[in-house]
C-alpha cells in the first residue's frame, strides 16, 4: 500500500501492486525481488522511503537496508492473544469460560436452526482478527445469552449455555470493548496513524490499571496484558513514533507521560530528532537551487559595468539581516508551535483530520516544521489495509474457493482498491484536459512524502 501527501495536506493511498506468494517461496530474497521492482517501476527511493510491515522474520530479512516500521496493529494483536493465552494457563476458571463458548459456538453452527432466534449472530469461527474476536465473540455470547437459555430449555441443551459463567462474561467483555476504538484508530488508511501509537500505549496501560474490586480472573488477565504490553508492543515502539506524537499539537507536551525524567529525555531526544531532520531538508534544498543555477545561461555583460559612483561615501551603508541558521530558524518555529492554540473537542470530525487541518493552515507560519510533519504523519502506524487485501486474495485463490488463477486475482484486488478511491483511468474529452492537468497537478507527491 502506498501512501502520499498532496498539497493541500489530503492523505492518499493507493495499491501498487498485489503477489500471490507459495508458502515455500516467501523468502527474504524472493520477498526483495518483488519489493525492489515496485521501487523501479515506481522511481521510489531505495533507503529513504518508510515502509509499514508485519514482524514477519523473511520480510524483515528482506528490507534490512530499508526504513522499516512494525505494523503497530500486529503488535496490538500479538499483545493480546500473548495476555489471553498466558490466562488460559494459569486460571482454571478463565480456561474453562473459553472452553464453554467455543463449544456452545460449534453447538449452534452444528444445529443449523438456532440463530435465526437470537439477537446476534454467534459464528462458529472468527472471521476477524484474533484479538477482535475476544470482544465480539464473546459479546455475542453475552447479547444472546437469556435468548439461549430460552431456545435451548426444550431440548434439555440449556447446560451449553448455563455452563458459562455470565458475571465472568460480562467482566471480560466489558474490559475487551475498551480497546477496540484504539485498535481502530490504528488501522485508519485515510488518516495519519503513526502520531497515536505512543498514546496508545499508555491508553492500553491506563485500561489495565488494577482498582482492587476485580474478580480474581480479571485481575490477573489485566497483569498478563500489562506484561505483554512492555514485551510485545512498548519494546517495537521507535523514536519516529515519539516524534510523529510531538508533532500532534494535542499530544506535543507529552502530558501523559508520568515520568517527568522520561519525559524530559524524550522531549530533547525528540527536538534532537527534528534538528537533524530539518537539516536533511535544508541540504536538499540547497542541492536544488546549485542546481538550478548551474542550468542558468551566463548573464550578459551589463553596460555599466566598470562604472564608479562618485557618491558612494554619501549613500548610507546598510546591510541585510543575517539568516539564521537551519538549526536556528528549528528553534524559533518550535517556540512558536508551543504557543498555537488547538483545540479537537469538535466530536463531528475526526481528530486525526483536524490535525492535518491545523499542519495546512501553520504552513507559512512554521514552514520547516510543516515540511517535517508532513514527511513523517503520512508514515501509516500499521500495514493493516494492505493486510486485508492480501487476506481477500489469498482467500480467493485458494483452491477451495475459486478457479481464478493467482495473477488474475492480484489485477482484480489493485484495479478494485483504484475504483474505491477514485483513481480508476479517466475517459474525459479535449475539454476536460484542463481541468484534469489542474487536478493532477493539486495531487502530485515526490519522493520525501511518501512511504509504503
Amino acid at each position: 500500500m502506498f501512501s502520499w501527501m498532496d498539497r493541500n495536506w489530503k492523505l492518499k493511498h493507493a495499491l501498487l501492486r498485489c503477489k500471490h506468494f507459495e508458502e515455500q517461496s516467501k523468502t527474504a530474497i524472493n520477498l526483495w525481488a518483488e519489493i525492489e521492482s515496485i521501487f523501479k517501476e515506481f522511481n521510489l527511493v531505495f533507503g529513504d522511503t518508510p515502509i509499514t510491515t508485519d514482524n514477519g522474520a523473511n520480510i524483515k530479512a528482506s528490507l534490512k537496508d530499508e526504513i522499516r516500521l512494525p505494523c503497530m496493529a500486529h503488535c496490538c494483536s500479538t499483545t493480546l492473544e500473548t495476555a489471553w493465552e498466558a490466562t488460559r494457563n494459569g486460571c482454571f476458571e478463565f480456561d474453562q469460560l473459553i472452553i464453554s463458548v467455543l463449544e456452545l459456538r460449534s453447538y449452534i453452527a452444528r444445529a443449523g436452526n438456532i440463530q435465526q432466534f437470537l439477537p446476534m449472530t454467534i459464528k462458529k469461527n472468527s472471521v476477524t482478527r484474533p484479538w477482535r474476536s475476544y470482544y465480539v465473540v464473546y459479546q455475542s455470547v453475552l447479547v444472546s445469552y437469556d435468548k439461549l437459555v430460552d431456545v435451548l430449555s426444550p431440548s434439555f441443551e440449556e447446560h451449553r449455555i448455563l455452563s458459562i459463567n455470565k458475571n465472568l462474561l460480562a467482566s471480560v467483555v466489558d474490559l475487551m470493548k475498551q480497546f477496540v476504538p484504539i485498535f481502530d484508530a490504528l488501522e485508519f488508511s485515510k488518516a495519519p496513524t503513526i502520531h497515536i501509537v505512543v498514546p496508545s500505549y499508555y491508553a492500553m496501560m491506563k485500561l489495565v490499571q488494577l482498582n482492587g474490586q476485580e474478580r480474581p480472573t480479571i485481575k490477573l488477565l489485566k497483569e498478563n496484558i500489562q506484561s505483554a504490553l512492555n514485551e510485545k508492543y512498548w519494546e517495537n515502539i521507535m523514536q519516529i513514533h515519539w516524534v510523529g506524537t510531538y508533532l500532534d499539537p494535542s499530544f506535543r507536551d507529552l502530558s501523559f507521560v508520568t515520568d517527568k525524567s522520561y519525559k524530559t529525555t524524550q522531549l530533547k531526544a525528540i527536538k534532537d530528532g527534528l534538528i537533524i531532520m530539518a537539516e536533511d531538508i535544508d541540504r536538499e534544498r540547497n542541492d536544488i537551487n546549485d542546481s538550478l543555477i548551474d542550468h542558468q545561461p551566463p548573464l550578459k555583460k551589463s553596460r555599466t559595468e566598470g562604472f564608479a559612483d562618485p557618491f558612494a561615501q554619501l549613500r548610507t551603508s546598510s546591510s541585510e539581516p543575517e539568516k539564521l541558521n537551519v538549526k536556528d530558524e528549528l528553534l524559533a518555529e518550535l517556540s512558536h508551535y508551543s504557543k498555537l492554540s488547538y483545540s479537537n473537542s469538535n466530536s463531528s470530525n475526526n481528530p486525526t483530520l483536524i490535525l492535518l487541518d491545523f499542519w495546512r493552515t501553520n504552513e507559512t507560519k512554521l514552514p520547516l516544521l510543516s515540511a517535517i510533519a508532513k514527511r513523517i504523519l503520512v508514515i501509516q502506524g500499521s500495514s493493516s489495509e494492505s493486510e486485508r487485501h492480501f487476506s481477500s486474495g489469498g482467500n480467493i485463490v485458494s483452491e477451495r474457493r475459486s478457479r481464478a488463477s493467482a495473477s488474475t486475482v492480484e489485477s482484480l484486488v489493485v484495479l478494485r482498491e483504484a475504483f474505491i478511491n477514485g483513481q480508476w483511468p479517466d475517459s474525459s474529452g479535449e475539454n476536460d484536459k484542463e481541468k484534469l492537468e489542474t487536478e493532477k497537478d493539486n495531487t502530485m507527491f515526490t519522493p520525501d512524502i511518501i512511504s509504503l
